[in-house]
């Protein structure tokens, strides 16, 4: 975290918003139903389980968190995914890389949600 906060850091404000707007939309890319079964694959199933919605947002978070090449072994093949990680700590990035050169609270909200079960076209049956 520390590499990427300075690296971030250094940035324009414009330019940490562009970066939480893609974190954003690559959580929320993450965000389906065939996602939530891998991550939680013979444990829970989200069609007859309860899953929290915290726990599914910060495993996506593992999955950004862990590079390029395990983004794209998971994006082609979402049986790749290793379970139980998680990375919470990401969703603070872009908030602590502004204070670094910005006086004050970051306090941009990305269009794009990231929550949990909010990216529809993911969860509808097909």
């Amino acid at each position: 975290m520390r590499r990427a906060i300075d690296a971030l850091g250094t940035m324009s404000e414009p330019s940490i918003q562009t970066f939480s707007d893609i974190l954003a939309t690559l959580l929320h890319s993450f965000d389906t139903r065939e996602y939530c079964r891998h991550i939680y694959s013979g444990r829970l199933d989200p069609d007859y389980n309860a899953i929290s919605s915290d726990d599914f947002l910060y495993k996506r978070c593992d999955l950004i968190a862990n590079g390029r090449a395990y983004y794209e072994l998971v994006r082609s093949d979402p049986s790749k995914v290793i379970q139980d990680c998680e990375f919470e700590a990401l969703l603070n990035l872009d908030a602590m890389a502004f204070e670094v050169r910005h006086p004050g609270a970051y306090e941009y909200v990305s269009p794009i949600s990231y929550e949990s079960f909010t990216n529809i076209e993911g969860w509808t049956e097909r």
